[in-house]
């Protein structure tokens, strides 16, 4: 991100303000083949939401070291996300004691043009642990 939005990476970091790097995360987190239109719907939808410290966590925070919890737990990875190693998303899921999936997405898995694939793979999850709980 930083070889080809330098500018508003520097920005991100330098502010502390990761609503700056927005251009730079939609060019790697979006799905090349998303409509214009969607596109835009997600740009509206994320404007100022990204906070600093989650995504320092996120990017640089190895390993995890999550809270403990009773509650099920499933992490998804998109097969088309660069931006966060697999690995990690696999160490999340155990640091939890959870599962792990991986999804034909890039990295908004909702907002890729796969995500009823998506949602399919983790419906599927869901069943699994609804059917394993009533028996």
């Amino acid at each position: 991100m930083f070889l080809t939005h330098p500018q508003a990476m520097r920005r991100a970091v330098s502010q502390g303000d990761m609503a700056q790097a927005l251009p730079a995360f939609l060019s790697f987190f979006l799905s090349p083949d998303l409509p214009d239109a969607e596109r835009e719907r997600i740009i509206r939808r994320l404007d100022g939401l990204t906070a600093f410290a989650a995504a320092t966590d996120a990017f640089y925070r190895d390993p995890p070291r999550p809270a403990p919890t009773a509650m099920p737990t499933l992490v998804v990875s998109g097969q088309r996300d660069w931006s966060i190693p697999r690995y990690k998303n696999v160490r999340l899921a155990r640091a939890y004691g959870g599962a792990h999936i991986v999804v034909p997405t890039a990295h908004d898995v909702m907002g890729d043009t796969l995500w009823e694939a998506a949602a399919t793979q983790i419906l599927t999850w869901l069943d699994k642990r609804i059917q394993g709980s009533t028996t």
